[in-house]
């Protein structure tokens, strides 16, 4: 037999004789670091890649780490996020271990929601890196957000300077606010380290 169509729950078949034939729907891809997921996802084992990890691209999906650690930026490149949220409602992220594998590179930010709406962030572990202003959580033109139970630690660790002044730069930010209204922020343990200075929550 022949599969002619699959539509989510019919198979239709081209029959050329009677005999015995099951059909069954593939086993999905494994998901890994630089994905871009459509529907909900629960880890049944740690990611790692060298840049970005999960960008949402859709609305009303959540990610379960159940656990598992999710390291993103082990190039050390920087300007890179373990997970990404843009012009987003309702994704959520729970139960993660959040490690950023490297401690060079700028701007690393383990969640980064923007324009993102209405999401929980919850339970989750996040260690970050980098040598200069690097984000646990960071949310931008975000409003209605959950922020609960999440235990951060986030340093900048070099003597990077700023090459117009030659001021040393290096910053840490545990959460970040900006231009973002009606978040609930609640429960969160807090550990910022930059060697210039340390911000926990900055609104």
């Amino acid at each position: 037999c022949t599969e002619i169509s699959y539509t989510g729950t019919t198979f239709l078949f081209n029959v050329s004789h009677w005999t015995a034939f099951a059909a069954e729907e593939a086993s999905p891809a494994a998901l890994a670091c630089g994905d871009t997921i459509t529907t909900s996802q629960t880890l049944t084992a740690d990611l790692s890649g060298t840049g970005n990890c999960i960008t949402f691209g859709a609305n009303n999906i959540f990610v379960n780490c159940n656990g598992f650690k999710v390291t993103y930026d082990t190039s050390g490149a920087g300007n890179v996020s373990a997970f990404i949220a843009n012009g987003r409602s309702n994704v959520n992220i729970t139960n993660c271990i959040i490690q950023d594998g490297n401690s060079q590179g700028t701007y690393g930010i383990a969640i980064n929601y923007t324009s993102t709406l209405n999401s929980f962030i919850i339970n989750n572990t996040i260690i970050t890196n980098g040598t200069r202003a690097p984000y646990g959580i960071f949310l931008e033109g975000s409003n209605g957000n959950s922020i609960i139970n999440n235990t951060i630690t986030t340093r900048g660790i070099s003597n990077q300077s700023d090459p117009s002044t030659g001021a040393n730069t290096s910053m840490a930010f545990g959460i970040h606010l900006f231009q973002s209204d009606l978040n609930y922020v609640f429960n969160n343990s807090i550990t910022a380290n930059g060697s210039n200075f340390s911000i926990g929550i900055n609104l």
